[in-house]
């Protein structure tokens, strides 16, 4: 997984970050990294889960997110987008603590077109 964003700051700075996930599949097809964190899960394997506490039998991601909600571990109610720290850190930390799979985030300051002219 890749991501790019490019944004203007209030002062006018233009930012880009980049972030990068690092993951190592075990070689078979479910033991890819798009199998391990973006599988869908049916309800038999969500049932497996609570029943089994093995979260390789479905999306790593949101098996966690859904343990934290039944925990009430999260905050808020009705739909979320998981871009809130209270949803995606402790997704992250879990990931890369238990399973090996973390990301790289770079930001850099980007020269405006105008900066560079004339070099």
């Amino acid at each position: 997984m890749w991501n790019q964003f490019i944004f203007e700051t209030s002062r006018g700075e233009r930012k880009e970050i980049v972030s990068s996930m690092v993951y190592k599949g075990d070689g078979t097809d479910t033991g890819t990294a798009m199998a391990k964190t973006v599988r869908l899960t049916s309800p038999l394997s969500l049932s497996l889960f609570f029943l089994t506490q093995h979260m390789a039998k479905v999306g790593l991601p949101l098996a966690m997110v859904t343990r934290l909600v039944l925990k009430k571990q999260v905050p808020r109610t009705g739909v979320q987008i998981p871009t809130l720290p209270e949803v995606y850190e402790p997704v992250l930390e879990e990931l890369s603590r238990d399973y090996g799979v973390t990301f790289i985030t770079k930001e850099n300051t980007l020269r405006m077109l105008s900066d560079t002219a004339g070099q």
